[in-house]
């Protein structure tokens, strides 16, 4: 039985590591934002995004 099974084994382990790997990497991104501050990464998206538009208003000016 053992060597039908191995090839299942080896099957649902790859899948096994795959899905840790990504929920370990979820996990990093995670803990990077909140030790950088979340609140900062969507407040420079949002001068940038004013900043452009300050630009553009001053270009057609």
């Amino acid at each position: 039985m053992e060597g039908a099974l191995s090839p299942l084994g080896y099957l649902v382990r790859r899948g096994l590591r795959r899905s840790m790997r990504a929920q370990d990497a979820a996990l990093l991104r995670y803990l990077t934002r909140e030790a950088r501050g979340s609140s900062l990464t969507i407040n420079r998206q949002r001068r940038r995004a004013r900043k452009a538009q300050l630009t553009r208003k001053a270009a057609n000016d």
